[in-house]
């Protein structure tokens, strides 16, 4: 079935071809270091804008695991 247009679809026509026109080209690893995803919350600094939440689940399936995701978190400056 054609895509519907006015009068005799050249407008498509032209959307189509210039659509096929764009060459995208992927450039992974292109960057010479990783950008900085730190952040500054309240004044303090920390290396990454998510935080570890205590809530006692993770002690459900590893007895202290609360105490070590809070453990961990500090040694690597997350809230």
């Amino acid at each position: 079935m054609a895509t519907p247009g006015a009068g005799n679809d050249i407008g498509i026509e032209h959307n189509w071809a210039g659509s096929d026109a764009v060459k995208i080209v992927p450039r992974y690893g292109v960057m010479p270091t990783l950008p900085s995803v730190a952040a500054n919350l309240f004044g303090t600094h920390y290396s990454a804008p998510i935080g570890v939440g205590a809530d006692g689940r993770p002690s459900l399936v590893w007895p202290g695991a609360d105490l070590l995701l809070a453990k961990a978190a500090q040694r690597a400056r997350v809230p």
